[in-house]
């Protein structure tokens, strides 16, 4: 088995969404951010899924960016 299929997606609840646009700019946010391979927000659900890159530093450095994310954009995820 090798690493990547040890990779398990981080899954937020983002709140409210004001609109469709909003979400689309967290999502290319998250995309961008450290340690995320890739990242789907549904406006409807209000879910961020993140698949964080291998490895745990990966994992934690997509987290604290996503953290950060909902902060910056009014959005606070659990």
């Amino acid at each position: 088995m090798d690493e990547t299929s040890l990779v398990r997606d981080l899954v937020y609840d983002v709140g409210e969404l004001d609109c469709a646009d909003c979400a689309a700019h967290f999502e290319e946010a998250v995309q961008n951010a450290e340690g995320v391979a890739a990242a789907t927000l549904s406006f409807a659900t209000a879910v961020l899924t993140v698949t964080p890159a291998p490895g745990e530093a990966a994992r934690l450095a997509a987290h604290q960016a996503v953290t950060r994310l909902g902060q910056q954009m009014g959005h606070p995820v659990t």
